[in-house]
């Protein structure tokens, strides 16, 4: 059974010098420049792609605040047309029910008076019973969660 078991490594010192040991001890050698190598090259590389993403931030920075920079004139821009449209609206019904009253078709200007107001009442309430319950659902999910 001693037979069978042999030693992986030798313990006798006469042995090192053997051509064996040092090619084993070469390639050791190389295998570890070899592995300091792909080291340096991959820390290169993290280091080109670090440098590369600091430029990307940096050219995103830039870009926002451009962004806010140019913000105030759209919101501006988007707000004067939304008045500029209301304004628009009420000048035509002004107009048509000064018309109508001029002409004297007063029942017209009261159904249209009726149906103006149904359609913001009925529309104004739609909004306030989807934005409750928007709250109410969003109040639920934050206390449960």
């Amino acid at each position: 059974m001693s037979e069978n078991n042999v030693p992986i490594q030798s313990n006798n010192t006469n042995n090192r010098g053997n051509p064996l040991n040092m090619e084993l001890l070469r390639e050791i050698a190389d295998n570890q420049k070899q592995e300091l190598k792909y080291k340096q090259q991959e820390l290169a590389i993290r280091l080109k792609e670090i440098t590369m993403t600091h430029q990307l931030s940096m050219k995103n920075i830039d870009v926002h605040a451009e962004h806010l920079r140019n913000s105030p004139k759209y919101v501006f821009k988007l707000k004067f047309m939304a008045y500029s449209l209301a304004v628009i609206v009420l000048l035509i019904l002004i107009v048509f029910f000064s018309y109508c009253l001029y002409s004297g078709n007063k029942e017209i200007v009261m159904r249209v008076i009726e149906i103006i107001v149904t359609a913001l009442l009925s529309g104004s309430s739609g909004y306030v019973l989807g934005k409750t319950k928007n709250e109410r659902t969003e109040a639920e999910t934050s206390s449960s969660g």
